[in-house]
């Protein structure tokens, strides 16, 4: 078995450590800056309270390995096999790590910053009190994978099927997390604010009381979806299914809802003020004791719903279209209708469009 002081020796000479039987070995406080690995046997070996730079580990067998109270700053891992490795109190700036195996690791009390990780093996892996910022996952599995009270923020994590992790009072603040199925998961109460989920799934998705500020849902598929109390100012759901869902009491202002799709949902005592619903298409929905002052209703059409004892002060209703619809003591003081001169310009316009 080579030596570290060998190793070290290599290491000045940026000479790689290559296919070597390092099994156990212990690397507590061993500077190691520099160091490449290649193809070397690392099970079980020891990297506590070490300052790790520019160490790059390529191809490596290190399952068991312990990383307890170890900072790593622009590390690399390539191919490698982290099986059952432990990650407590340690911290990742600037890592990279490409095609890893990390079933069954343990990250407990680590941040994570500024780091990228693809087509890793991360299934039920215990992820407890981290913090991420700035980080990618890209292509990356999650089976069985539990987190528990980790917040994420500045995050790429894109097409992933959410639904394979038990997540536990976890938050995502600024983040692009489109395309991902959530569907039957339950997010009450947490937090998704500032993300853009674009095209995700949210099926029967319980976001009840949830912080969904200015995050954006256009293109989703919302059937049956609790949002009953959630916070969704300034949020979009533009072109989006929304089918059976429950956005009771919550806060839309100044959300957009322009082409959407509503059938079947229920929005009574909803915050709409100053919202843009333009050529939303609403059917069989309840808008009864909402606030909806200056928003935006043109070229929707609103179809059997029921707007009963809402308050449209100064609503702008331009070519909406309402059969069979109940305003019941709706408040639409200062409202505006139709625009004629705007109406014939527009349609002057498509015709043209048209030819």
């Amino acid at each position: 078995m080579i030596s570290i002081a060998r190793i070290q020796q290599l290491a000045a000479h940026a000479q790689p450590i290559h296919q070597e039987d390092l099994r156990g070995m212990d690397f507590s406080q061993v500077d190691l800056h520099g160091v490449t690995f290649h193809e070397s046997d690392l099970r079980g070996a020891i990297f506590h309270n070490n300052q790790l730079a520019q160490t790059h580990f390529l191809r490596c067998q290190l399952e068991g390995s312990r990383w307890e109270q170890t900072h790593l700053d622009g590390v690399h891992f390539v191919n490698s096999v982290l099986t059952e490795s432990q990650w407590q109190h340690a911290e990742m700036i600037r890592g990279t790590l490409t095609q890893c195996d990390f079933r069954e690791a343990v990250f407990e009390t680590v941040p994570i910053t500024k780091s990228m990780w693809t087509e890793c093996a991360l299934s039920q892996v215990k992820w407890n009190q981290v913090t991420v910022d700035s980080t990618g996952f890209l292509s990356c599995t999650f089976p069985k994978s539990q987190l528990k009270h980790c917040h994420f923020r500045n995050i790429l994590w894109i097409r992933t099927d959410f639904t394979q992790l038990e997540m536990e009072d976890c938050q995502f603040d600024t983040g692009l997390l489109a395309e991902s199925n959530f569907a039957g998961m339950s997010l009450r109460n947490g937090k998704l604010a500032r993300c853009t989920l674009q095209g995700s799934d949210f099926t029967e998705t319980d976001l009840r009381g949830a912080d969904l500020t200015q995050s954006n849902f256009s293109q989703c598929h919302l059937d049956r979806t609790q949002f009953a109390g959630a916070k969704l100012r300034s949020s979009l759901f533009l072109e989006t299914e929304i089918h059976n869902c429950d956005f009771q009491k919550c806060d839309l202002q100044r959300s957009n809802f322009q082409k959407a799709s509503v059938v079947d949902s229920t929005f009574a005592q909803a915050d709409f003020e100053k919202s843009w619903l333009a050529h939303m298409v609403c059917e069989n929905s309840d808008f009864s004791h909402t606030s909806m002052q200056r928003s935006d209703f043109s070229h929707a059409q609103l179809n059997h719903c029921d707007f009963s004892h809402s308050h449209l002060q100064w609503a702008r209703f331009h070519l909406t279209q309402d059969p069979h619809t109940r305003w019941r003591g709706a408040n639409r003081r200062g409202s505006f209708g139709t625009d004629k001169k705007l109406a014939k310009a527009q349609q002057r316009i498509l015709q043209r469009e048209i030819v």
